[in-house]
């Protein structure tokens, strides 16, 4: 925390930061561990349900234990989704049911508000795991296409444990992730392709790492044929297109490069697609179909069943008339109730389910708490936050139309790790224009962090209950430049 306040004289600043016990800090990092053990390979032996518990618990504690400043946007988005679900209840139903299904929707909530206090009290924290975890994701995603290259090879190898219904041996495919959860290879592979592009700008040799990925995306996308995940070829697309949407927006001729090389990409598919016969089957198979499914879903009158109800529920939610209310009731009916208003499977995404149960303000309210969640910036002198909320925006709403991104852990983490990765992205590139078009601007907080880290001798040490405030008097900062002292304390946050 830096004070908003000049000291001394104009070359000298006020910087308080909180200086927590270690302990908290290996508390952190033994909560990421087990939130990246659960999903990589521990939902895979089963125990990920007790292991979910266990972290939503210990981020309760560590949130409430903790200095944070809980922002004020969770206590408002918290506030009305109470208040909505007290008169949800009241239409009537099962409160065992409802509270089941409350349980669904906070535990994710609890995912969504602790990645809101690493971004705001450990932001350095977080960012330097982020940035140093190249090779663990994509180690893990390599390993998983080995194994499900196996399941497919060897139907009845490495099966997940489960006390679910017993799913068709495609569904089982999904590598170490957990039983059935194809939705969770295929965010978690568009996380990595997103976190990989991302990371070949700020490379200077690109080189091996732009061929691994594109090696790793052709081989993601012939494993997902393998075992019919249509997912994988809705979110790769949609990860990449909103990438390219941010990249795009801090330089107009980016925007004529995509243009140009959606031109080339476009025609390139075509002379493959009338030149070759495996291809042509590939795209009809994988990409027309699926797009003739939706678009036959949503005709009014047409029977669905399996996958394509996702596409109908659309259409059903936004013309239910209590949907424009309260909905029907969570204490009506669970959110993966088969049978539930027509849907044998009720509940396969969140956007139908939740929207027709708790209603469009309940969903909206969601949206908007994890738009915010997810685009919560500690310094305020980004460039386009405009771009970054509606990119977020658009892969929140689209996500829950096609899973369960709300009510399922194992799906929410690798889309909450997906959104990071979009909003890293925006930040770095942010502070690469704001580097080259104001660098006296831009410099700031880097000398910030430098004068703090290396200002020992002016660092007075005050102890309050088990955390240390330090006042650091940072001398020496402000240049005799007049625009520069204008702007400083718009720069820090």
């Amino acid at each position: 925390m830096i004070l908003r306040s000049v000291r001394g004289n104009e070359k000298s600043i006020a910087v308080l930061s909180i200086k927590e016990p270690r302990l908290w800090n290996d508390i952190d990092s033994l909560i990421l561990a087990m939130l990246l053990s659960k999903e990589f390979i521990l939902d895979y032996f089963g125990i990920g349900l007790s292991l979910n518990l266990i972290i939503c618990c210990s981020i309760l504690i560590r949130i409430l234990c903790s200095t944070w400043r809980i922002p004020s946007f969770v206590f408002l988005s918290i506030g009305f989704l109470s208040i909505l679900l007290a008169l949800n209840y009241c239409i009537g139903g099962s409160l065992v049911v409802f509270i089941g299904n409350m349980l669904r929707v906070f535990q994710v909530i609890i995912y969504a508000l602790y990645l809101v206090y690493l971004k705001r009290e450990r932001s350095e924290f977080l960012r330097n795991m982020y940035g140093k975890g190249a090779y663990l994701f994509n180690g893990v995603l390599l390993i998983n296409l080995l194994v499900m290259y196996i399941q497919y090879r060897c139907p009845g190898a490495f099966v997940a444990v489960s006390n679910g219904p017993a799913l068709a041996g495609e569904d089982l495919i999904s590598g170490l992730f957990g039983y059935g959860s194809t939705h969770v290879v295929a965010i978690y592979t568009t996380f990595v392709v997103v976190y990989d592009i991302d990371l070949l700008t700020r490379m200077k040799t690109k080189g091996p790492l732009l061929i691994f990925t594109l090696v790793m995306s052709v081989l993601s996308l012939y494993i997902a044929t393998l075992n019919d995940n249509k997912a994988l070829f809705f979110f790769l697309p949609l990860g990449v297109i909103l990438y390219a949407m941010i990249w795009a927006s801090f330089d107009s001729r980016r925007i004529r490069g995509l243009f140009i090389a959606f031109f080339v990409v476009s025609l390139v598919m075509m002379i493959l697609f009338w030149s070759s016969t495996f291809f042509r089957s590939f795209v009809e198979q994988n990409i027309f179909h699926s797009i003739h499914i939706a678009m036959r879903a949503l005709e009014e009158g047409a029977y669905v069943n399996g996958s394509d109800e996702r596409f109908k529920m659309i259409v059903f939610a936004l013309g239910h008339e209590m949907s424009w209310a309260l909905g029907d009731g969570f204490g009506l009916a669970g959110i993966y109730q088969e049978g539930y208003v027509g849907f044998n499977h009720f509940g396969m995404s969140d956007y139908g389910s939740l929207i027709v149960l708790g209603g469009i303000w309940f969903y909206a309210l969601l949206v908007v708490f994890y738009t915010k969640s997810l685009t919560f910036d500690v310094l305020n002198h980004r460039k386009n936050k405009g771009v970054i909320v509606f990119v977020i925006v658009i892969l929140i709403v689209a996500s829950s139309m096609f899973t369960q991104i709300f009510t399922q852990v194992r799906i929410a983490i690798p889309f909450l790790m997906l959104g990071y990765a979009l909003y890293s992205a925006w930040t770095h590139l942010s502070s690469a224009f704001i580097a080259k078009h104001d660098p006296s601007a831009a410099s700031l907080p880097v000398k910030l962090e430098e004068h703090m880290k290396k200002a020992r001798e002016d660092e007075e040490v005050l102890r309050v209950g088990r955390s240390e405030i330090n006042v650091i008097l940072v001398k020496n900062i402000l240049s005799k430049d007049q625009t520069l002292k204008s702007k400083t304390f718009s720069y820090i946050a």
